[in-house]
């Protein structure tokens, strides 16, 4: 089978490809063209629609007349219904992600080697058995299946090179975090995984970069949350936060740069939840040095300065309710303003970098992703460095993984 990646600069892309799917018609659309769905809210192009139709790649299914399928030349005149099934092709085009070039110290080395599966990989394997693949994740690569990423994920990547048919991820690690990241190969295998994480039989241990001088040793019992920027409009604390959930992460000084001003810090989180330890760290002050929503340099300042704010109140007992209803409602437009406005600027900015300026694809219209110019952008430096299967009874350790140190230590 031929490979669909291409690999330039330390950035791996995808070629594009064609991705066949069905949709359900929805409310809006009905009483419109297929034309006007697919021209105006899907924002095809009316030369590539017309390829579609001409083609037989896009047509209607319509269930309430038996399944009677609308193609070509009575597509014209043909308003959807609600049943109707839109078919259609997309011609995909998918963001590139990082190799493992900006994270394994030896770059000499492109391609490792599963004994277990006697098959080159891109990817540095820390363990293989029947049951479990266990791989240092580069950054910036998401784990799993979603949004506009599709093959250029860890799982089908893996699934790809290894000849692997079932990968199943059994915890979380963000896209632009790296390190040992654990996969089972089958359901029986998953499912205990899956219970040791739930009953924190699993110790976890990563390493972050940070600015400044750390303390020694601390620890961090700060309660965890985020603002909510998915929201144009705030007005109530379910959309001004997302849930606030007990968190404790303890850490250690490994070094420090006097030149950088800037720690290694060892990372040990008790509770697993979503950017804890990228947020127990800025509330610390000392944010990860490279991390584009928590750091000193954040896209979205204010949101932070009022997450900061939150969480002094709270110190001193005042409610979630109080503070939206007396403190935070002037600073809700300003708020939205400045997510929006940041999150629209970092797109349209990765937009720039990801497009040629003149190519375009002339199958559907779509601009060509250009050479990534700042792979750095798609990483920060937090790396899970360690993984420990600890007994619940006697604490003993059972098994551990660990995996070789990156490239941005000092």
């Amino acid at each position: 089978m031929m490979s669909p990646y291409s690999i330039s600069k330390g950035v791996r892309y995808v070629r594009p490809y064609f991705h066949a799917f069905k949709t359900n018609t929805k409310g809006r659309w009905v009483g419109k063209s297929l034309f006007e769905v697919m021209t105006k809210e899907l924002r095809y192009s009316e030369p590539y629609y017309k390829k579609l139709v001409d083609s037989g790649k896009s047509f209607v299914v319509r269930r309430h007349e038996n399944s009677k399928t609308y193609k070509g030349d009575d597509l014209e005149e043909l308003k959807l219904r609600h049943g109707d099934v839109v078919h259609n092709e997309v011609h995909k085009h998918e963001p590139p992600v990082l190799t493992g070039d900006y994270l394994y110290s030896n770059t000499t080395e492109k391609l490792f080697y599963s004994e277990f599966n006697k098959a080159k990989c891109s990817v540095q394997i820390v363990y293989e058995n029947k049951d479990l693949l266990v791989v240092n994740k580069p950054s910036g690569i998401p784990v799993h299946p979603t949004g506009n990423f599709f093959h250029n994920t860890l799982s089908e990547l893996l699934k790809f090179e290894l000849g692997i048919d079932n990968l199943y991820p059994c915890h979380r690690l963000d896209k632009l975090t790296s390190g040992i990241l654990i996969f089972a190969k089958n359901h029986r295998a998953a499912k205990i995984l899956e219970d040791h994480f739930r009953f924190k039989r699993i110790s976890k241990h990563y390493l972050a970069r940070v600015t400044g001088d750390f303390p020694d040793e601390t620890t961090c019992h700060d309660p965890v949350f985020r603002v909510n920027p998915s929201h144009k409009y705030i007005s109530t604390s379910q959309s001004i936060v997302i849930s606030i959930k007990t968190g404790i992460t303890h850490f250690k000084k490994i070094s420090y740069d006097r030149v950088l001003n800037q720690s290694i810090v060892k990372c040990i989180p008790e509770t697993g939840r979503t950017h804890q330890i990228r947020i127990h760290l800025r509330n610390l002050g000392y944010p990860i040095s490279n991390d584009p929503t928590y750091g000193h340099e954040t896209v979205g300042p204010l949101r932070n300065s009022i997450e900061m704010g939150i969480l002094e109140s709270l110190k001193y007992g005042k409610s979630i309710e109080e503070l939206i209803n007396k403190e935070m409602n002037s600073l809700e437009y300003n708020l939205s303003n400045e997510l929006f406005q940041s999150v629209s600027k970092e797109f349209l900015d990765r937009l720039k970098q990801y497009q040629s300026e003149n190519l375009v694809c002339d199958v559907c219209g779509e601009k060509m992703m250009n050479s990534f110019d700042e792979p750095e952008k798609m990483m920060i430096y937090l790396h899970a460095s360690e993984y420990r299967l600890i007994d619940p009874q006697s604490k003993a350790l059972e098994c551990e993984f660990k995996s070789d140190p990156p490239k941005w230590l000092f």
